[in-house]
């Protein structure tokens, strides 16, 4: 809702243009497109996912630049015009603070690709993974592009570049292992993503960070590096990562919390521990990521203590949450999945005599 603040409209309050660019998806009605939210300038289209060649099937799958459709004709490649609008938005406003909220969708379905980029994954056997490797490969030269640019026009040093996934990969086509699960489960294959941050002459470069965080993290990261007063924002879920990042004895977070449909799944991590609600599988797990960071060992039922205390912790968090305005299809979408699961699996076994 337009009650809430976003990153946009914070950094305007610190004189920054501001850009959205590609996938929206938070905010289906027009009224709550990204030039309401805060948005100077807007390029892409508001559903979730959308024909790479730029084809309108309704005002979802629709290619919009600020309040005006694109016309088809203008458009090639949405990976490629994606990276193209990001590189002219900085052009036009690198005079003055700017901020680009780029979300290309790739490589979510449809399986759309380039000739360009094929041909670099031609070497992958499997059809399926060599397209959505080709659509990967997209996303990477865009951002080589953007980065070039960046260092061509002698902005590098001065801008920061935050690097990260919204989810897992997706369960056709996609590999997040060795980790277990996927886009839509709340094991570590469905929400441990890669994360980079780049900010020349503050943070180190070629250095991993291995303390847990957040993409909640980024709004009052990069507010306070805008000079922004992070402790005036309402309900911040996120830190401040940079200090944490050169104080290594610190955590940013002691407890994490995850949530879909209302609660139908969630899950908590605190310190080495993680609670997870799984409906797919149909009950609740317990995992020490510490010693068990690929969760192939669920120890519920030999700690009910740490059971009851991790539930009692996200009652508490999420007593503070609000009811979901709408629902959508995951709880069907994971029991037939499940299902679907169970029996290929039986499937392969031999029949018995």
């Amino acid at each position: 809702p337009l009650s809430e603040k976003m990153i946009s409209e914070a950094l305007k309050e610190q004189g920054y243009a501001t850009s959205a660019i590609g996938k929206w998806h938070v905010g289906d009605h027009a009224d709550l497109h990204p030039p309401r939210q805060g948005f100077d300038h807007w390029f892409g289209f508001a559903g979730g996912a959308m024909n790479y060649w730029g084809e309108s099937n309704g005002p979802l799958r629709t290619i919009f630049r600020n309040e005006n459709k694109v016309p088809e004709s203008e458009l090639s490649y949405l990976t490629d015009d994606f990276t193209n609008e990001a590189i002219s938005f900085i052009e036009n406003n690198k005079q003055d603070p700017f901020f680009i909220y780029l979300a290309y969708n790739a490589p979510h379905a449809p399986d759309h690709a380039t000739k360009q980029y094929l041909e670099k994954t031609k070497h992958i056997e499997y059809g399926g993974r060599s397209v959505y490797a080709a659509m990967v490969n997209g996303v990477d030269t865009g951002v080589g592009k953007i980065d070039a640019y960046l260092k061509e026009k002698g902005l590098k040093e001065n801008t920061i570049l935050v690097f990260l996934s919204d989810n897992g990969g997706r369960t056709m086509h996609a590999n997040n292992g060795p980790n277990r699960g996927h886009k839509g489960m709340l094991f570590e294959g469905g929400i441990k993503v890669p994360f980079f941050m780049v900010w020349q002459n503050h943070i180190k470069p070629n250095e991993a960070y291995d303390e847990v965080v957040s993409s909640l993290d980024i709004f009052p990261t990069l507010l306070n590096a805008a000079g922004g007063n992070v402790k005036g924002e309402k309900q911040l879920d996120g830190v401040n990562l940079l200090p944490f990042l050169d104080q290594k004895n610190e955590k940013p977070h002691e407890t994490l919390y995850w949530r879909s449909v209302g609660g139908f799944e969630y899950a908590v991590r605190h310190q080495e521990y993680k609670l997870y609600k799984s409906a797919y599988k149909g009950k609740i797990m317990l995992f020490n990521l510490e010693k068990d960071p690929l969760e192939r060992h669920d120890i519920a039922e030999n700690h009910p203590e740490i059971i009851t205390k991790l539930k009692a912790l996200y009652t508490a968090w999420d007593s503070k949450n609000v009811a979901p305005g709408w629902v959508d299809p995951h709880p069907e979408n994971v029991i037939k999945e499940e299902k679907n699961f169970r029996m290929i699996r039986e499937k392969s076994l031999r029949p018995k005599n």
